[in-house]
Parts: C-alpha cells; structure tokens; sequence
C-alpha cells in the first residue's frame, strides 16, 4: 500500500485515530507547514495496514466504521483528478476499491465530540 493522505478535523479525530490503532493500521501525523494554508486541521499519512483483506480493505472497513458512528460525518474520496466521491452508502468492498485509485480522503464530522 503506497503511502494515504487523510485530512482530518478536531471533531471526530480521536475516535477516527483510534479505530486505525484498533484495526492495526500505522499513520504518521503530519504537522502543517508553517505559513501554508490548510483545508483541515490536521493531516495523517497512513503508511501500512496490515489486515486478513487488503491493506486498502482494512482502511475501508475503519472509514465506514467510523461513518457510521454518527450522523453529522461525512466521508470523501478524491479518486483521480477528475473524480470526486462522498462514500455515504456505500458498502466496504466498494470503499476497498475507491481507495486502490484514491489520492486523499477527507474526514468530517460536523458537531463537536460531545454533541
């Protein structure tokens, strides 16, 4: 699995950051470079997961896990240059298969942690 880009937001990051520690997925965090502006809070490269399925299918499993943990998330996949995907509904196999083209995903929950 060549390295994912996953941006990520302060509402929801610690469950997300959890469930790839569950699941025994390794990320390195990213720190933003000073001065450049950021569309998220902070950005995570995960780098192997090691899993019975796929190291993609492991991913997917943790995005829809943690989907559908609350209703204000959101989840979307930048698929190539031209192909965006909000993967609500979407079932794990099909998440699998959006990731193995995938150049970032990005992660959102829309109320705080303890809404």
């Amino acid at each position: 699995m060549s390295q994912l880009r996953v941006n990520l937001f302060k509402n929801g990051r610690s469950e997300f950051l959890s469930l790839l520690r569950e699941h025994n997925i390794e990320f390195l965090e990213r720190a933003p470079q000073p001065g450049v502006i950021m569309n998220a809070g902070e950005v995570i490269e995960i780098i192997n997961a090691v899993k019975d399925v796929s190291p993609y299918g492991a991913v997917a499993l943790v995005l829809i896990t943690w989907l559908r943990g609350r209703a204000s998330r959101k989840v979307i996949v930048q698929a190539d240059e031209k192909t965006v995907v909000h993967i609500e509904g979407y079932s794990v196999t099909q998440v699998e298969k959006l990731l193995e083209k995938a150049i970032s995903v990005t992660a959102i929950q829309t109320e705080k942690d303890d809404a």
